[in-house]
């Protein structure tokens, strides 16, 4: 009977301190998720994020705010993403985390109107053990390592796409031809913006200004569709931010 007892005491010691080893290591645990937001309208005045844990409780009694910080370059690695951040205490918490941002108290007022989830277990982490996450305004898809938001996932860029445009369309010997002189340029918010056209050996061949949402540019002179051209765009409102992309022909 001693012997069952000790064994039992024995085995009731060891659960203890797993137990109390687990609640120091959550105890212990500080990691934060860092909600990385970025607005093409630059305008963040209330706009806050709800977490909640996979089993539907809140993470925290209140939505985390977004304030203007940015510095996120930790041992020479930059997680930075522009805009504003919002930080979250998540300690070991590992599994699957939802959030919806939205502004002040409003319901109705959402980025956009689905929820949206990301696992610990697969987002990027920075040595101090805290998390960051990538999220654009109107975007659905969001960044969840420097990798995707190195390669525009998801993609706060403001200009959408910039083609060569077929310009005319002659005969010549009974063939058909075409000829390409202009260039079309897409954006998904309006915003006003500087424009340089340049080409391969990065000689400016026309530059302007505009804040069309859908501008086409005429070049003085015929663009060989087999040679690269480059567009660099400056927005004047947004502290000079700029951004080169490659000019692609548009489908004929």
């Amino acid at each position: 009977m001693k012997k069952i007892m000790l064994l039992f005491y024995s085995i009731l010691s060891i659960l203890s301190l797993i137990i109390l080893g687990a609640n120091s290591l959550h105890a212990e645990s500080n990691s934060v998720m860092f909600f990385h937001y970025y607005r093409f309208d630059n305008n963040y005045e209330e706009m806050n994020v709800h977490t909640w844990y996979k089993d539907g409780n809140p993470i925290g009694d209140t939505s985390f705010v977004f304030e203007n910080k940015n510095d996120f370059i930790i041992n020479n690695l930059d997680f930075s993403f522009g805009g504003y951040v919002a930080s979250v205490k998540v300690g070991s918490y590992f599994g699957n985390i939802g959030f919806i941002i939205k502004r002040g108290t409003l319901w109705n007022d959402t980025d956009i109107s689905s929820d949206r989830f990301c696992d610990t277990k697969w987002v990027e982490k920075d040595s101090n053990e805290n998390y960051h996450v990538y999220i654009v305004q109107g975007e659905v898809n969001i960044g969840i390592s420097r990798e995707d938001k190195d390669n525009n996932m998801p993609d706060k860029r403001y200009l959408r796409s910039a083609s060569i445009i077929k310009s005319d369309t002659y005969i010549e010997d009974n063939e058909q031809l075409n000829t390409f002189n202009e260039i079309g340029l897409s954006f998904d918010y309006s915003i006003s913006y500087n424009y340089e056209i340049k080409d391969k050996n990065n000689t400016v061949l026309k530059s302007g200004a505009s804040s069309n949402t859908n501008e086409k540019i005429s070049l003085n002179n015929i663009l060989d569709i087999e040679s690269l051209y480059f567009i660099e765009i400056t927005y004047p409102s947004i502290n000079n931010y700029k951004e080169r992309r490659g000019i692609t022909l548009e489908k004929i």
